[in-house]
C-alpha cells in the first residue's frame, strides 16, 4: 500500500487525477487494501485539480468503504474549495 500511495501522490503532484484514478483502480484489482492514506492521497490529487465535487466524492466513498476521514481529509477538501474560491463551501466543511 505504501508504494501505490507514492504513486497516486507522485500523479497528484504532477496534476494528473485519471491517472491517479487509474493507479488507484489498478489496486483495487490487485487486491489491494486502501488505507485512510491512500484516500487522503486521492482527495488530494482531486484538489491539486481543482476537482472539488470528485473530492466530496472521495471522502464519501471513504466513509462508505468504512475507513473513517481525519484532519487530513477534511483539510483537503477545504483546500479543495479555497483554491477555487468557493470560501462559503470551504467553511461549511470546516464546521463538519
Amino acid at each position: 500500500t505504501v508504494t501505490i500511495n507514492l504513486v497516486i501522490d507522485a500523479c497528484a503532484k504532477a496534476g494528473s487525477l485519471s491517472l491517479a484514478t487509474r493507479w488507484w483502480d489498478w489496486a483495487i484489482k490487485e487486491g489491494l487494501e486502501p488505507n485512510s492514506i491512500t484516500y487522503n492521497t486521492m482527495i488530494h490529487a482531486c484538489a491539486q485539480a481543482r476537482e472539488v465535487s470528485k473530492a466530496e466524492w472521495w471522502i464519501q466513498k471513504m466513509v462508505d468503504d468504512g475507513c473513517s476521514p481525519c484532519i487530513v481529509s477534511f483539510s483537503t477538501v477545504i483546500d479543495a474549495f479555497a483554491k477555487i474560491g468557493s470560501l462559503a463551501k470551504a467553511e461549511t466543511w470546516f464546521q463538519k
